[in-house]
């Protein structure tokens, strides 16, 4: 008795836990035996406060853990009558054939440890709210139709035993948590499409699971766990790419994790959303290299013999325009190339012209003298070979007047040029400005610091002043003239 009453003070101090449900009460088979042969029995004759109220709250408890003692008569039964509103029963090594006085219609969890006989002599009851089954270690090789005599199961246990196929849980369209870990499984169950899509959690580890083709209707799983198998390439595991929802993986111990680069492959298989949300992949959350490689690897078909990825058929494809980029044909003609001749080089046919005229003007200066060579009549002979016609009275130039004559006569005389004459060929560079050809004027210049000023064919015609000569060259070869202007000397 001493084993009661110190159960009947526990009770006194937790019993409100047992009530509820946040407690599990915990006996053993000598234990409650004592209970139902010594106290209950006598309760109309013994007036003891403390067993009226064990009676009281045995009715009450919602939760019973009973376990086998040493010293069990395996002829005795257990009887549970006094236990009026038990929707939880945990038995261990008991079974369930022991048990009498049972409410199986309330019972909603049902945990059994230990050798079973057969799922039918378990189930084989009205068990008609059991949502919670777990069969740990009870040695069953194969789950029978007995199975859906609990139709309304949402979470299926069945670890520890001796499974080689489950054939008969693909009609339990509520189960929500399957866990077959520890047997000798060689493929993932295959559930109907209902059955299918209320699964969230799924635990297969430690089997011998090479075929995962049940992975493909399971679409809103949140845990899967096939550690500790034979699956041996990464492709087989490509239907968690269908799996928006799942938040842990795990393949730690099965062939393929010993891979170099197990974890980037396997992040290529994930769906998209992996790599925006806590994902544990083999007992360790991803990093943020590694969710790069999320979604990466083809996962259902392989597209690799089209040479273009089509768009979804739920977005308009965008137009995309390739420009075109040619070469600007300005480019090309704003360089202003300088006409060549064909047969002589320009700077030598220049060299050779402008030293026949200076020699032709030194010839006149030398005739006429220093100081007259520029005055008279031997100012029209210096026009005459620049090429310039002699003005009238109504200020317009006169006709040409042959000079060669004059000229040839005076090459026999001094040919010495002084230090102060030079023969400058000047080159019109402003011709990208004023939108003119480009033309080569011939100038004499008879000081060393002068003033010059070109005329294009364009440009109005100068007015003469006293401070300067209107000079006219003529080119003997293509026949054209420049006019310019020569600085008076002071």
């Amino acid at each position: 008795m001493e084993s009661v009453n110190k159960l009947i003070r526990q009770l006194k101090c937790r019993g409100e836990n047992f009530v509820t449900g946040h407690e599990k009460l915990t006996l053993n088979t000598e234990i409650l035996h004592i209970i139902i042969t010594r106290v209950l029995s006598s309760l109309h004759n013994d007036h003891i406060l403390n067993h009226h109220y064990l009676s009281e709250i045995l009715k009450k408890v919602a939760k019973l853990k009973l376990l086998k003692s040493s010293n069990f008569d395996l002829n005795q039964s257990i009887e549970l009558s006094p236990f009026h509103n038990l929707v939880y029963l945990e038995l261990y090594d008991i079974d369930i054939e022991w048990l009498i006085g049972l409410n199986y219609e309330k019972i909603e969890v049902l945990i059994i440890y230990g050798p079973l006989k057969s799922l039918a002599v378990l189930l084989n009851k009205k068990w008609t709210n059991l949502k919670y089954l777990a069969l740990r270690g009870t040695h069953l090789g194969e789950l029978d139709r007995s199975i859906l005599l609990a139709p309304y199961l949402t979470y299926l246990e069945a670890p520890r035993n001796l499974l080689t196929e489950v054939k008969n849980i693909e009609k339990l369209e509520y189960l929500d948590i399957l866990n077959l870990s520890i047997n000798r499984l060689t493929q993932v169950p295959i559930l109907t499409d209902y059955g299918a899509i209320n699964l969230t959690v799924l635990i297969l580890s430690y089997n011998c699971i090479n075929n995962l083709t049940g992975l493909y209707k399971l679409t809103n799983l949140k845990v899967l766990d096939l550690s500790n198998n034979m699956i041996v390439h990464h492709e087989l595991i490509s239907a968690v790419g269908d799996m928006a929802i799942l938040k842990y993986l795990n393949l730690s111990h099965n062939p393929i994790s010993y891979i170099k680069n197990h974890r980037e492959i396997t992040c290529g298989y994930l769906h998209e959303n992996a790599a925006v949300e806590l994902f544990e992949l083999d007992n360790q959350l991803l990093s943020k290299s590694e969710k790069q490689f999320v979604g990466q690897s083809s996962r259902s078909l392989d597209l690799s013999f089209l040479h273009y990825q089509q768009p979804p058929a739920s977005v308009k494809a965008k137009k995309i325009r390739s420009p075109v980029i040619e070469d600007h044909k300005w480019e090309k003609c704003c360089v202003i190339q300088t006409p060549v001749l064909p047969t002589t080089s320009k700077k030598e046919i220049l060299k050779s012209e402008h030293l026949t005229t200076k020699k032709k003007i030194e010839n006149v200066r030398e005739m006429f003298g220093e100081d007259n060579w520029l005055h008279s009549n031997a100012g029209s002979y210096v026009q005459d070979i620049l090429g310039i016609k002699q003005q009238s009275e109504n200020g317009s130039f006169s006709e040409e007047v042959p000079v060669e004559q004059i000229i040839e006569d005076s090459n026999s005389k001094s040919n010495d040029f002084t230090d102060n004459e030079e023969c400058i060929i000047l080159n019109n560079e402003s011709h990208l400005e004023m939108d003119v050809e480009p033309e080569i004027v011939q100038t004499l210049i008879v000081n060393s610091n002068p003033e010059y000023y070109m005329l294009n064919k364009n440009e109005e015609t100068l007015r003469l002043s006293e401070n300067y000569w209107r000079v006219q060259n003529i080119d003997v070869i293509t026949n054209e003239y420049s006019n310019i202007l020569l600085l008076k000397p002071h």
